[in-house]
């Protein structure tokens, strides 16, 4: 195979794993009215909770991953973030409660931190300088897209089967997308570069960056940005 042919495949592998959160939430966005209906959450529009309930799993799991990577290495971490996503999603087409429904979705929100953390680590292990922000780039252009083409796959899967089905679709990609990363995908972690599991080094890096003035602007910039896009 090419060099080439390698780096595209790369850049796919890694652009997937970026769009998963994305496609985990706007392929939702048809079928949350018909989710309050049956799962009787209409009131107050409770119903919108299936969306926010990912993001805080998302948020509250990048925190954790980073350790995680630097102890065992990149590839099981991708596995457990895959694996939470896989029961979190089992658990949310199953449900019939809306509570349950909740417990899933935060659960596939804390598996989806995992990869999407991992992309970019996994870039920053392979390469450097000039060449990993042109890397990083084009994953982010693939990425730009997935909002648009999400909802446009969930509805299509609402014209055949009901919201059920929406959530078995995101299984089988998570299944899918589990198998290409253990396959194509080598360990990026040097044996040099391993740590001990602890969480100081994240409190430490949380301290850093609160008291950094301009990593809170740029945070600030970021947090906005990305609200308009939920909103």
């Amino acid at each position: 195979m090419s060099k080439a042919s390698i780096r595209f495949e790369f850049l796919l592998l890694m652009a997937t794993m970026m769009c998963l959160t994305a496609l985990f939430v706007d392929s939702m966005l048809p079928a949350l009215h018909q989710i309050g209906q049956e799962l009787d959450a209409l009131d107050n529009n409770r119903y919108q909770m299936v969306l926010t309930s990912l993001m805080v799993g998302l948020g509250v799991g990048q925190l954790f991953y980073g350790p995680i990577a630097d102890a065992f290495g990149r590839k099981p971490t991708v596995y457990l973030g895959l694996a939470l996503m896989l029961v979190g999603t089992m658990i949310s087409t199953s449900a019939q409660s809306f509570e349950m429904m909740l417990v899933g979705r935060v659960l596939q929100g804390v598996g989806a931190a995992g990869p999407r953390v991992m992309v970019v680590t996994i870039i920053r292990d392979r390469f450097s300088g000039a060449e990993m922000a042109r890397v990083l780039s084009l994953v982010m252009t693939i990425f730009i897209f997935s909002p648009v083409v999400a909802p446009l796959v969930g509805q299509v899967v609402l014209l055949f089967a009901g919201w059920r089905a929406i959530f078995g679709l995101l299984g089988v990609i998570c299944l899918a997308l589990l198998v290409w990363f253990a396959i194509r995908q080598p360990e990026t972690l040097k044996t040099d570069n391993q740590r001990p599991l602890s969480l100081k080094p994240v409190m430490l890096g949380m301290k850093e960056v609160i008291s950094h003035r301009v990593a809170l602007v740029y945070i600030l910039v970021a947090g906005l940005s990305h609200s308009s896009i939920i909103v």
